[in-house]
């Protein structure tokens, strides 16, 4: 009876360590599938977060690949809203709205502004409505293209465009 004991035994033995290293092996793979697909891609956009509150205009990097999982789409539109709020806040407001919310986070209108020297140009697009009819859902790239154009041509000339 010893024998089969010993034997039963070592059984055992040899079935919880093939246990614990299954138990292992997957834990390894779940923790690096887990960097992968959640914790870089995190970790990424509260960096580009990070960056943005505390310089606004702060370059945006493109990503080189369309992702194909949920975090990526998401670290796309992050990038795609930040860009827009550089277009939006201009140089002027991103440097006051950096200053307002790099103390503590939370926007106060209250913050004093600053005086500032600028000339302000306006663009208007003549017979506009014209062009909508003509170019209807493409009149969206005429603009782009046109804004294009002013926008070069103002930073040429050492100017900051605002939208």
């Amino acid at each position: 009876n010893i024998p089969y004991a010993r034997c039963q035994a070592v059984v055992n033995i040899l079935q919880v360590m093939f246990i614990i290293v299954l138990l292992g092996g997957s834990s390894y793979l779940f923790q690096k599938d887990a960097d992968r697909l959640v914790i870089g891609p995190l970790g990424k956009m509260a960096k580009l977060v990070a960056t943005l509150s505390a310089n606004p205009l702060a370059p945006i990097e493109e990503s080189e690949t369309d992702g194909e999982y949920e975090t990526d789409f998401v670290e796309r539109a992050l990038k795609k809203f930040g860009k827009l709020l550089q277009i939006a806040f201009g140089e002027a407001g991103s440097e006051i709205i950096g200053k307002n919310a790099a103390a503590d986070g939370a926007i106060n209108p209250m913050v004093a502004g600053r005086k500032m020297q600028a000339i302000f140009g306006f663009a208007i697009l003549r017979h506009f409505t014209d062009c909508t009819e003509c170019l209807q859902e493409e009149v969206m790239l005429f603009v782009n293209s046109v804004a294009d154009i002013v926008h070069r041509a103002v930073k040429d000339n050492q100017g900051a465009p605002n939208k």
